[in-house]
């Protein structure tokens, strides 16, 4: 995709992945990193289609469905539009320090212009020492905002937006009387599904020894469901997570959606679940009923990432809707409208039909401060050459045959 109109290299935006990182979906972007040059990207797809995959190659597929999942979370339930739609809130608050406010910097430029006067190189003068103040002075503001250790720029400048997402993540992490999380269960949810969707005859099998060698929090949804549903634990769980998703604490909804799902005969759990959606019961425990995506977009009209894709939905175009998005893995082989654009290490891809150019820009801007991509060293350095060009000027008016260097 190209337009005149927008002029910036986006590629220094991608974000660097560790080595051990095959893939990452960042929701609040709508954006989806694979750790892959381009060319490597796509030569595991033609490996796929002639049938030829490599074990690197099915790992990345892999990652890819297990990351697919995390999207449909953020796009088609309700817990997840409105938790990104929080955030989202919280990220639109984002004010850039302003040094000029800073009633000592305001002093010194007011005495520097008036001394200046109406001597065009003595205001040239100025406004180079002015420039020096106000750089200097936003270094100092950023570096007192920002959190310990932290060395990006974004995170400088909007510390509230850190603070808030990592207030947030210890809420998820909590686990109840079940033992289980809400990141348990949307990253226990991930693993299913991608086992589910890419071989339904031996998922059992697949996601039992896949979880054998993740850390306990990816454990604690397949634990919860097999103690309770036994030899049925993959047939409800799916449906189990998609209406869980439908409160504000679904980690506290999911075991009793689990028990009204068994209700169903053998092999009628997803159709049942259908049911069940439609007449969300009240529990406590589990917080506000808060729908699907497309229940929370109708009241909130300020975090539009996911529309095209909530309309899709809502339109149950394909023959798929938020429920099927989220509770039938098979679902995904009729989906041609996905809520995300993928980023390889070294380029983008994302169709014209799915977003304009300017969108995927303000997407990738908004992937690369969530992710802190850019640090405050290159500003530091900046700044330096601004005080050494200041530094030279000034001198050059008390050094004769100053050299230029």
């Amino acid at each position: 995709m190209s337009d005149d109109s927008v002029s910036i290299n986006i590629k220094s935006l991608i974000k660097s992945l560790e080595p051990d990182e095959l893939g990452k979906f960042e929701p609040l972007s709508g954006l989806m990193l694979i750790n892959l040059p381009h060319d490597e990207y796509m030569a595991a797809f033609t490996r796929f289609a002639a049938n030829a995959s490599t074990v690197e190659d099915i790992a990345l597929i892999g990652t890819i469905n297990h990351e697919t999942y995390h999207a449909m979370q953020a796009a088609a339930s309700g817990y997840g539009f409105d938790r990104q739609r929080r955030l989202a809130a919280v990220f639109a608050k984002m004010e850039a320090p302003d040094p000029s406010a800073d009633p000592e910097v305001k002093s010194l430029l007011d005495t520097l212009h008036a001394a200046a006067g109406d001597d065009p190189a003595l205001k040239a003068r100025a406004a180079r020492a002015e420039a020096m103040l106000l750089a200097h002075r936003t270094v100092e503001m950023l570096d007192a905002q920002a959190a310990p250790g932290d060395n990006s720029l974004f995170g400088a400048i909007h510390p509230a937006f850190f603070r808030c997402q990592t207030d947030l993540v210890e809420h998820e992490a909590a686990c109840n009387p079940d033992g289980l999380s809400i990141q348990g269960l949307l990253e226990g949810s991930a693993v299913a599904f991608a086992h589910c969707l890419m071989q339904p005859g031996g998922a059992r099998e697949a996601i039992e020894a896949e979880l054998a060698t993740l850390p306990p929090l990816y454990q604690e949804l397949y634990t919860l469901t097999a103690a309770r549903a036994g030899e049925r634990a993959l047939e409800l769980i799916m449906p189990a997570v998609a209406l869980a998703l439908c409160y504000s604490e679904p980690h506290n909804a999911y075991a009793e959606m689990l028990a009204l799902l068994a209700a169903a005969p053998p092999g009628g759990a997803l159709a049942y679940g259908r049911k069940i959606i439609a007449n969300l019961p009240a529990h406590p425990a589990a917080g506000a009923i808060l729908g699907t995506s497309i229940d929370v977009r109708r009241t909130h009209d300020s975090y539009r990432i996911y529309d095209q894709f909530i309309q899709y939905l809502e339109a149950g175009r394909d023959g798929v809707d938020a429920y099927a998005a989220l509770a039938d893995p098979a679902s995904m082989n009729q989906v041609r409208s996905m809520p995300f654009a993928i980023v390889t290490a070294d380029d983008f891809h994302a169709s014209a039909q799915s977003m304009t150019y300017p969108e995927l820009v303000m997407r990738m801007l908004t992937m690369s401060w969530v992710l802190r991509v850019a640090g405050r060293r290159r500003q530091e350095l900046d700044l330096q050459n601004l005080q050494l060009q200041w530094a030279h000027d000034v001198l050059h008016h008390l050094v004769d045959n100053l050299p230029s260097s």
